[in-house]
């Protein structure tokens, strides 16, 4: 896929990850990273690169609500 001239590669896990790598080897940073998990409790748990958890639901639904928004423009284009 290509979205502001450049490449990239996505890449899906059957456990609930999905993250957009670009084509370039010199640059094998992820820009778009998404995991949804279940913590010890078995409450849905979101978990940001950066290793930020977040457990609200509201959060939740907003940070996927933004993401998706994101995706829709990328493959749009």
């Amino acid at each position: 896929m290509t979205h502001l001239e450049k490449s990239y590669k996505a890449m899906f896990s059957i456990f609930g990850s999905f993250t957009l790598i670009p084509n370039d080897p010199r640059l094998t940073s992820p820009i778009y990273y998404l995991s949804l998990n279940t913590n010890s409790n078995q409450q849905l748990v979101w978990t940001k690169p950066d290793g930020e958890m977040i457990q609200d639901l509201k959060q939740i639904f907003e940070e996927l609500k933004n993401i998706f928004k994101f995706l829709k423009l990328l493959f749009q284009t």
